[in-house]
């Protein structure tokens, strides 16, 4: 073989490891990657960004899509959205943070009993547990500090969720029926 062979071998050989390299490695916007190569969210970024604003003395029901189901969600249900897996995440919209009062309101139910954590923009605001006999209830003062103007998230740490047998593979913890931002 000459060199100008071995060398031309060499170079497709880097072209295709750069073209792997790059595979791995995209350069993409974090809700892109999560959305279509994690596949870890339910949301597009095209969905989140026509998000609305919340209204402070809205409740928003589990199909409303001004409430975005960011992470973890199932589809809703008549009834109920059920969360699938130990955590998950609402987007919502706020414009003014200093129209709201500071709390969050929660209702929905529990499959058995479940330990939950709730988190404002990565500040926990709750921890305690509910049991499916008492239903979901959360009523959660906050400090409107935590709040930003624009995109926040309402994280939950649910690490009691599992499955309810049957074909249902989801790993179920809590079904909300409404929420509210005041």
């Amino acid at each position: 073989m000459t060199y100008a062979y071995r060398f031309i071998i060499f170079l497709i050989a880097a072209f295709y490891l750069f073209v792997f390299y790059l595979l791995l490695h995209p350069n993409v916007s974090d809700p892109y990657y999560r959305y279509y190569i994690a596949k870890d969210v339910s949301i597009s970024p095209k969905q989140l960004e026509q998000i609305e604003a919340v209204d402070p003395d809205k409740y928003y029901d589990h199909r409303n899509s001004d409430i975005g189901y960011y992470r973890s969600w199932s589809n809703p249900e008549s009834e109920y959205r059920w969360n699938d897996g130990k955590h998950a995440e609402i987007k919502f919209i706020v414009g003014e943070k200093n129209k709201f009062a500071g709390e969050i309101y929660i209702r929905g139910i529990v499959f058995d009993r479940q330990r939950i954590s709730v988190y404002l923009n990565n500040n926990e605001i709750y921890s305690g547990e509910a049991f499916e006999r008492d239903g979901l209830e959360l009523s959660i003062r906050i400090d409107k500090e935590l709040l930003v103007d624009g995109l926040n998230t309402l994280a939950f740490d649910l690490p009691d969720a599992r499955r309810p047998g049957g074909p249902d593979q989801r790993e179920l913890a809590i079904g909300l029926k409404e929420i509210a931002i005041r």
